[in-house]
């Protein structure tokens, strides 16, 4: 069975869900839609996908980006106790994980920082594969 690039973010988006809990977990919102609100200040987790094929074996790469406010809250440094709290809730739960029949998983490729420039905050950027069977590709 193929999968929709919207099913893939849903599948992701609940994930998410059940790993952002705790007292380190961001302050703001999950968007699965690629953006987020303008000028928002909250510790916010976005999804953007990136591509999806079609072939037998389905392939999709993913990002999950979130967002911390600079020390100072100014162009200066990056806050890493944030950023290394979102890192260690995050990736256990997205290092690798499948589907309870196996037909699809999702596997952590690589993490970045990154500064966003123009607002004061930089973002922790997690790149997801996604690998599906396909059997209905034609």
């Amino acid at each position: 069975m193929g999968y929709t690039l919207y099913e893939v973010v849903d599948i992701l988006y609940q994930r998410l869900q059940t790993i952002l809990v705790g007292p380190t977990k961001p302050t703001g919102q999950i968007y699965p839609d690629g953006k987020r609100p303008l000028n928002s200040t909250a510790e916010d987790v976005v999804i953007n996908s990136l591509a999806l094929n079609e072939e037998q074996v389905q392939k999709g790469v993913l990002n999950v980006n979130v967002y911390a406010l600079n020390l100072n809250h100014d162009n200066s440094l990056p806050n890493g106790i944030r950023l290394k709290q979102f890192a260690a809730l995050l990736r256990p739960g997205l290092k690798e994980f499948w589907a309870p029949d196996g037909s699809y998983t999702f596997f952590l490729e690589q993490q970045n920082q990154y500064e966003e420039p123009g607002i004061n905050q930089h973002y922790l950027n997690f790149r997801i594969r996604f690998h599906s069977l396909n059997l209905n590709s034609n």
